[in-house]
């Protein structure tokens, strides 16, 4: 009797490792894809809105268009569309998005970063921070510091995130700029903050697709 129970226990044993386990020709459950605050995939788009203190709103659509050479770089080119095209050259690795290059469209003026500008780390986490020297567009010196802080909740049309928020204190020429952008996982930036002083704006992500338009 007590055999009969020890293999009727061995048994069922068996067969509930075999329901847990993957069985033969079943597909592997899905990985979870690592954090990726800055994600560029090709034909991803995301529409923003820009509104001032003073209730001026304007909207523009950041679109990933593809890879292109810069000098020995392959980069990710993204143009952002509105009033005033921009078009933007970035690399990711090494627990970083780099910015290489800048264009403006309408003025036909361009800027190559030299050194290549920190755009952000890449997963964000508590506590990091960053900082970069150098030129922008007209030779326009710029020196920037960037401070990531915790996770906080943010809702924009486009909907409710977790989104790290990162604090950047940036000097361009001698105006003192202030930028705080939040970044959700897998979607890029949702919200940010930039005050000049002067003029004080908030973007907001109002929607956004990682398939082409």
């Amino acid at each position: 009797m007590k055999r009969t129970i020890v293999l009727v226990a061995l048994l069922f044993a068996l067969v509930a490792g075999t329901s847990a386990a993957q069985r033969p020709g079943q597909k592997p459950p899905a990985k979870e894809p690592p954090p990726d605050y800055f994600p560029l995939p090709g034909g991803a788009w995301w529409k923003y809105r820009s509104t001032t203190d003073a209730g001026a709103t304007s909207e523009f659509t950041m679109k990933v268009m593809g890879d292109e050479k810069v000098g020995d770089v392959t980069a990710i080119l993204v143009d952002i569309e509105s009033a005033w095209p921009i078009r933007e050259w970035y690399t990711k690795g090494g627990g970083m998005v780099s910015w290489h290059r800048e264009s403006y469209l309408k003025n036909n003026q361009t800027v190559d970063f030299s050194p290549t500008r920190i755009a952000m780390k890449n997963p964000l986490a508590t506590g990091q921070t960053w900082s970069w020297k150098g030129k922008g567009i007209m030779d326009v010196a710029i020196d920037e510091t960037a401070t990531v802080g915790g996770v906080e909740d943010v809702v924009t049309p486009a909907g409710s995130f977790k989104a790290f928020k990162v604090s950047t204190t940036v000097m361009q020429g001698p105006t003192k700029v202030q930028k705080t952008y939040w970044y959700a996982n897998q979607i890029g930036l949702v919200k940010a903050i930039t005050d000049t002083g002067s003029v004080r704006s908030t973007t907001e992500l109002i929607e956004w697709s990682f398939r082409k338009r």
